[in-house]
């Protein structure tokens, strides 16, 4: 959980996403220019105020921030985690990159997988998730 540097609220950073009570679009937003990726564009906006975040705002943000967990242990002393490429620090694998596996892997124009494979290395790899093909 990080804060935001406009409103300091705490909360996961997540690829994209809408809140439930607002209505406001949060995760990273990012611009294109002739078909390509307007690296400086990418931003983080925060799910409660609708900040707009850089990339070198993680530098802030990260040592304010704190692990909470989201599931009780089945057994005592059990832990597993699970993090996302957004938390990769400042000058190691910015937002732009994450931005740019996306495009790889999604067309956007067409709202539809570009890549099966692509899009299985960036749950992956990118949001820590498990993928499953459908179909």
């Amino acid at each position: 959980m990080v804060p935001c540097k406009g409103c300091d609220v705490k909360q996961e950073l997540k690829f994209q996403g809408v809140n439930k009570e607002t209505g406001l679009v949060y995760g990273l937003t990012w611009e294109m220019e002739d078909g390509l990726l307007v690296t400086e564009s990418v931003r983080y906006i925060c799910k409660e105020c609708g900040h707009a975040h850089r990339n070198a705002d993680k530098a802030w943000m990260f040592p304010r921030g704190e692990w909470q967990a989201t599931a009780r242990p089945t057994t005592p002393d059990h832990r597993s985690y699970h993090i996302n490429a957004l938390y990769s620090p400042v000058g190691m694998f910015p937002w732009s990159a994450v931005v740019l596996a996306w495009l790889d892997a999604w067309d956007v124009d067409s709202d539809s997988v570009k890549n099966t494979e692509l899009l299985q290395e960036f749950y992956n790899n990118n949001l820590g998730l498990p993928f499953e093909v459908l179909g």
